[in-house]
Order: C-alpha cells, then sequence, then structure tokens
C-alpha cells in the first residue's frame, strides 16, 4: 500500500499543486493587466494627440480618434479585457483580424526599437 501512495499522488498533493497553479495564473494575470494598462494609456496618448492633428482637417474622424485615445488611457487593464471578450463574443472575426494587425504593429515596433 505505501509502494502505490508513493507513486500516485495524493488528495494533498494534487490540491497543493492546483493552488500553486492558480497562484501563479493570477500573479500572470495581474501583471498582464497591468502591462495592458500601462500600454493602453501610452498608446492612448499617442491615439489622442493624433486625433487632435486629424481634427483639423475632419471634425468627425478627429473626434472619433481623439475619444478612441481617451477610453484606452482611462480604461483599466481589467476593463479592456471585459471588453475585448465581449467584442470577441460578438464579433469573432473582426476581433481575430484586429489582433493579428495589433500583434503584427507591435512586433513590428518592438523589432524597430531593438535596432
Amino acid at each position: 500500500m505505501n509502494n502505490i501512495q508513493e507513486q500516485h499522488p495524493t488528495k494533498e498533493h494534487a490540491e497543493a499543486a492546483a493552488s500553486r497553479v492558480k497562484n501563479y495564473t493570477e500573479e500572470v494575470a495581474s501583471r498582464f493587466e497591468g502591462a495592458v494598462d500601462s500600454a493602453s494609456t501610452s498608446v492612448g496618448r499617442g491615439v489622442d494627440r493624433a486625433g487632435q492633428a486629424i481634427e483639423s482637417t475632419g471634425k468627425s474622424a478627429g473626434a472619433s480618434v481623439r475619444g478612441a485615445g481617451r477610453y484606452l488611457q482611462e480604461s483599466s487593464g481589467a476593463t479592456l479585457g471585459g471588453d475585448f471578450r465581449s467584442m470577441l463574443g460578438r464579433h469573432p472575426g473582426t476581433t481575430l483580424a484586429v489582433g493579428i494587425a495589433a500583434g503584427l504593429l507591435m512586433g513590428r515596433m518592438l523589432r524597430s526599437n531593438r535596432s
């Protein structure tokens, strides 16, 4: 019987492992939300400035871009994540396309910063 217990994790071991995984997942999610919050604020400022520049030529487009910039600046990482999940459920194809484009753009920006 002892040999079997040594070969198979006990319930306590499994619960401890599950707890560690849960804690790690929560820590990663928290860090991700913080990074998204910081990045969205920075991107939001840039979008807001671009909106100001556009606004002089096209009031409607500029106001829309500035609104998007303010949304990014003022929203937390958790809010953005929730909004993204909601949008993904309503428009999965569009969300996927925007996600791919954003990933490519971020990759290009990061690559150019290394050079």
